[in-house]
């Protein structure tokens, strides 16, 4: 062997970003995260009243699970009777910082000779997408009637 046959060894064993390196994880870029915010519906309970059983109510958390503090959004409550989509109500959501969970409590008055035919109830967090999240899956929760 001559001193020359060393020569030949890989010496871009700890240099990862040359063009020639075939080895997997090769060429290692920094995780860039994205500050969103990601607001989601956690809970929705309907509440029973003793005192007006027309009014239905409903307890509803709301959870900022991004990193930014999110902006003033809106949710939407409705329902479809006969294959058409009733809105209900919408209700203003205050703007939430990370991590900051909300309770309220909202109430309706459907109407009772019609509401036999509503299968479901809908809520949809921030429904015209004014505010850019990570995520719009958990934006929505149907309860079945």
């Amino acid at each position: 062997q001559t001193s020359g046959s060393n020569d030949l060894t890989n010496n871009n064993q700890g240099n990862n970003n040359t063009k020639g390196n075939n080895t997997k994880g090769g060429n290692i870029s920094p995780k860039k995260t994205t500050k969103k915010a990601d607001l989601a519906i956690l809970k929705v309970q309907k509440l029973k009243s003793s005192i007006n059983k027309q009014v239905i109510s409903y307890k509803i958390t709301i959870k900022n699970r991004g990193n930014l503090k999110s902006g003033k959004t809106t949710l939407a409550l409705w329902h479809i009777r006969h294959n058409v989509k009733t809105k209900v109500k919408i209700v203003n959501i205050k703007a939430l910082k990370p991590g900051e969970k909300i309770t309220f409590v909202v109430s309706y008055y459907p109407d009772r000779d019609c509401h036999k035919y509503c299968k479901k109830q809908y809520f949809v967090l921030n429904p015209l997408k004014n505010i850019k999240e990570l995520t719009y899956k958990n934006n929505k929760k149907i309860l079945k009637a």
